[in-house]
């Protein structure tokens, strides 16, 4: 069985919790998978993988987590990088993406969701969360109008901090990575994304 992840922002963005049902493929090995805003303050998705194979991407978007539907992708990039990204043009306040992923055969791969969370007014202009506890280590992605400390939790179902890591963030872009987060025992947890002592994310994990 896969993990589900519920993830809750304040009632007056979203009436209802978004449920996420995280799938991952052994098939296509996915190095990165992030999200952060432009200039114009439309979301970017960037990702890449660790193999030269070639794939064809359908980017899908979901508002409840659960249907998701395919959108246009004629401006996928390729970076000098290596990097793949995309410009949603249309962003919401909370956004769910995953990649299906075609290769050469035929077959398909779908990379773990991301749910990005954007703010109009404070210090924070984005958050977002890649909540699959089966595949890697959580990464988050904070996107900061100044510095600020970054503090992630991951709680048991009865609230106890069983992972914390807290980390000092500069104005802009920044990744961080819950070290040791794959390795939990199947259970519930919730991964708590704190920006200067305010909350700004929660997401209910369930590791089957």
């Amino acid at each position: 069985m896969g993990l589900i992840a519920i993830f809750f922002i304040n009632a007056t963005l979203h009436e209802t919790p978004i449920t996420i049902t995280s799938r991952s493929s052994a098939g296509a090995k996915m190095v990165e998978f992030k999200g952060e805003t432009n200039k114009a303050k439309k979301v970017v998705l960037r990702w890449k993988l660790s193999q030269g194979e070639n794939f064809r991407y359908v980017i899908e978007k979901s508002r409840d987590g659960e249907n998701f539907s395919e959108v246009d992708t004629k401006n996928i990039r390729t970076e000098n990088t290596g990097e793949l990204s995309w410009t949603d043009a249309y962003p919401k306040t909370v956004n769910c993406y995953r990649l299906r992923m075609t290769n050469e055969s035929g077959q398909i791969f779908y990379s773990k969701v991301l749910v990005v969370q954007m703010f109009k007014t404070g210090q924070v202009s984005l958050v977002s969360a890649t909540p699959d506890l089966m595949v890697n280590d959580i990464n988050v992605d904070v996107e900061l109008k100044e510095r600020a400390v970054v503090t992630m939790n991951i709680l048991d179902k009865s609230g106890n901090i069983v992972l914390q890591q807290k980390q000092g963030a500069e104005a802009g872009p920044g990744q961080f990575s819950i070290k040791g987060s794959n390795q939990l025992k199947p259970g519930d947890y919730y991964l708590n994304v704190v920006v200067n002592g305010e909350e700004k994310m929660m997401v209910h994990l369930i590791k089957s």
